[in-house]
């Protein structure tokens, strides 16, 4: 490979190409609530956890975070947001948004200064230094939500990370946001080196208690996947821990590569999956809000049969169909990626498979059996609240492809509004 280069000073690099590519476009609507345009106010990060890619193959180790200039950060919001007026905010996806503290307040201040705190902020953070004062300044700037990776409730797994950790410190951060008044979106992984089924259920104990305590908004539980390049991938290859070469299955949120001998994949797997359940049952805020009682009155009363599209969290699934079953004669067939975790027993299913749901993915047996039932309506499950689900076009080809018409419902439990008859099946 071609030797390391120094690392780049961001203030030389110009703003994202924007002259074919509508930046607008590039949302990403799963966990920001409103229609948000991704930025980064910084390069880098100050740690190098072991199964980071970016840290140790991009920027070859700690200490590489490195800030824009303030003001040139506010000046492609201001552009961004006169060009695209529709714009509500901003998604400030850095490895470390808050590298350093001063650079966020005087961020804060220029955002204040230029009347930008009008937009909706969100950042990817550390909970290192979030303390009042900070997350004060963020409140009056315009941030409302914090996605925060807390990783793992171990002390020795976190070492065995190269992470950083406190237990305190997090709490004291998490109440100081709770307070102010922003939301947090805590990120978990399981299967981490040095961990092992106790170790990644005290992990399980945290989330169920942050949630109580309604110290988390909304949060992701990944599988800790040893990526090329990265020592967390070294260790697991030195230990014969990896289990497959296929890369497509190296995603962190449904296939376990390593197997250690004291902590199986299979294993791995089932810690995941009681931490989703436990995550689920005990409900963040973004569950409690969620209400779907308006779904039945959607559905025309003479609907017999119904296809529930799965394009959205099991969670939300398993709400739909309990509203649903309170129609007494409605057939519910679900179209969904299957898991080892699901228990819809008794219920009509149609596969997919891994990557994105268009019709022209579907296997076809699915296809076949889809076009065969000549369902009289679909019912889409949408991942967000934003106004815009533009995001969800190909799944919308899936519904029309599949009913004479379909509804969405999204996150919250709003439903969209019916797609027209087709014209042809």
């Amino acid at each position: 490979p071609n030797p390391r280069r120094p690392l780049t000073d961001p203030n030389l690099l110009p703003w994202p190409e924007d002259a074919d590519v509508r930046r607008i476009d590039y949302k990403e609507p799963v966990v920001n609530e409103y229609r948000e345009i991704e930025m980064f106010a910084s390069r880098g990060c100050p740690l190098a956890c072991n199964f980071c890619v970016v840290a140790n193959v991009y920027y070859g180790g700690a200490g590489s975070w490195r800030p824009r200039n303030v003001d040139d950060v506010t000046g492609e919001i201001a552009a961004m947001k006169k060009k695209y007026p529709e714009m509500e905010g901003v998604f400030f996806d850095d490895e470390a948004h808050n590298g350093r503290k001063e650079f966020v307040i005087a961020l804060c201040r220029s955002i204040i200064d230029k009347g930008l705190h009008t937009l909706k902020y969100n950042a990817m953070c550390g909970y290192w230094n979030l303390d009042r004062e900070l997350l004060e300044w963020m409140k009056k700037a315009g941030y409302y939500k914090l996605r925060v990776g807390i990783e793992t409730a171990d002390k020795d797994v976190a070492r065995a990370m190269h992470k950083s950790q406190s237990i305190k410190k997090l709490y004291t951060a998490l109440e100081a946001a709770r307070d102010t008044g922003i939301r947090v979106y805590g990120t978990f992984t399981y299967g981490a080196l040095g961990s092992s089924p106790e170790r990644d259920r005290a992990t399980t104990s945290l989330i169920k208690d942050l949630l109580e305590k309604k110290l988390l908004y909304d949060m992701q539980i990944s599988i800790c996947t040893p990526q090329p390049g990265t020592p967390f991938y070294g260790s697991c290859a030195g230990e014969g821990a990896i289990t497959t070469f296929d890369w497509q299955q190296y995603d962190g949120g449904r296939n376990v590569i390593q197997s250690y001998k004291h902590y199986t994949a299979t294993q791995i797997k089932e810690e995941v999956a009681r931490a989703r359940r436990v995550a689920a049952n005990a409900g963040g805020p973004r569950f409690r809000d969620a209400d779907f009682s308006g779904v039945l009155s959607a559905i025309p009363a003479e609907t017999k049969k119904l296809l529930l599209i799965c394009s959205g969290p099991r969670w939300q699934t398993r709400a739909l169909l309990a509203e649903l079953n309170k129609r007494p004669g409605l057939e519910v067939h679900l179209l969904l990626r299957p898991d080892p975790d699901d228990d819809f027993n008794g219920l009509a299913l149609w596969p997919f498979g891994e990557g994105a749901l268009a019709p022209e993915r579907l296997p076809s047996a699915s296809r076949d059996g889809l076009r065969r039932e000549s369902y009289p309506l679909a019912l889409v499950q949408i991942n967000h609240n934003c106004g815009d689900a533009s995001d969800y076009a190909d799944v919308f080809r899936v519904a029309e492809s599949a009913a004479a018409r379909w509804i969405a419902v999204d996150i919250k439990g709003a439903v969209r509004g019916a797609a027209p008859a087709r014209t042809e099946r």
